[in-house]
């Protein structure tokens, strides 16, 4: 029998732990669906369920296992253990696409046991004859946003080649245990020192928090909770582009520096910090890997209402 390599939690994965502890009816989990539409070649479920299992190996977080010594949290790959990819067939509902996502919404909200549950599952939910959602969540702990698109990257691409025959590069890509080595490593270096120390006098005297809501937020995921969402239409999509190249920036920072500028006209402020995800991967082999190390950091951007919007997008660019 193979020995179990019992591993640390890296630092963002013990904050998700503390998290996951202070709420048992609700877990933080990552989840997305990939819309996929035969276009003149059938989807191959099979051979895209081969790509996920084998891509899911070779990633191991689908297969991260949390347990306790000693009252400390620790991980291991258990590739024995269980990571469901189920067959779910809504063609006969009135409305597929509506109880395809009532039902990814249900999953998405469903508590995790992490000592018991496995950390992720997949689903192929098929909408129509010709469309297929493929579907996957994740707990949080085991996955950030960036390690779940990594996830369906290495599906894609397997199925990719496996259809056309291509020949798929293997990608030098760290472990695991690898990833959890580099974040200790870190935190014992001189950059994590002065990491701390710059990070401490850019988050000193910042102003009161700019919100929109009008009352304070709920922990969890509750069904009442109203989402927002909308696709930009083509010629949007082109000035914001066009916008981007003319300003020298990217479409990220024209969209922050919107959102900023947004707060800002309906607040009663003219200074904003935004809380913005970064991937924290420094090395070429954690980025081509899974895992949780991502991070938060604040974004701020001080005298909106005087500026101009190209002052507000360079202003984003700089910070």
């Amino acid at each position: 029998m193979t020995e179990i390599e019992l591993l640390d939690l890296t630092a963002a994965q013990r904050a998700m732990w503390f998290a996951e502890n202070l709420d048992d009816d609700h877990s933080i989990t990552v989840a997305h669906y990939l819309d996929i539409v035969d276009a003149g070649r059938p989807f191959d479920r099979e051979l895209f369920r081969r790509g996920v299992i084998e891509g899911a190996r070779e990633l191991e977080t689908a297969y991260t296992r949390i347990t306790e010594v000693d009252g400390v949290p620790k991980q291991y790959i258990d590739f024995s253990a269980s990571f469901p990819v189920i067959e779910i067939d809504l063609r006969g509902e009135s409305d597929p696409v509506a109880a395809a996502d009532e039902w990814m919404r249900a999953d998405h909200q469903r508590p995790v046991d992490l000592r018991a549950d496995p950390v992720a599952i997949g689903a192929f939910i098929r909408v129509a004859d010709d469309r297929t959602f493929w579907y996957m969540r994740g707990h949080h702990i085991a996955f950030d946003g960036y390690g779940a698109l990594m996830c369906l990257h290495e599906a894609v691409a397997r199925y990719n080649c496996a259809v056309s025959g291509a020949e798929r590069p293997a990608p030098r890509r760290a472990s695991l245990a690898e990833v959890v080595a580099d974040d200790a490593a870190y935190r014992e270096s001189t950059r994590f020192a002065k990491d701390r120390e710059f990070w401490s006098e850019r988050a000193a005297g910042l102003p009161e928090r700019v919100t929109l809501a009008t009352h304070p937020a709920l922990t969890g995921i509750h069904t009442d909770t109203v989402v927002a969402a909308g696709m930009l239409d083509a010629g949007l999509e082109a000035r914001v582009r066009r916008c981007a190249r003319d300003l020298d920036a990217s479409v990220a920072a024209i969209l922050t520096a919107a959102f900023a500028a947004f707060l800002v006209r309906m607040s009663a402020t003219d200074d904003v910090v935004l809380s913005l995800p970064v991937t924290a991967r420094t090395t070429a082999r954690i980025k081509h890997s899974a895992g949780m190390v991502s991070n938060m950091l604040p974004l701020r951007v001080d005298g909106v209402g005087a500026a101009t919007c190209a002052d507000v997008v360079a202003a984003v660019t700089t910070e």
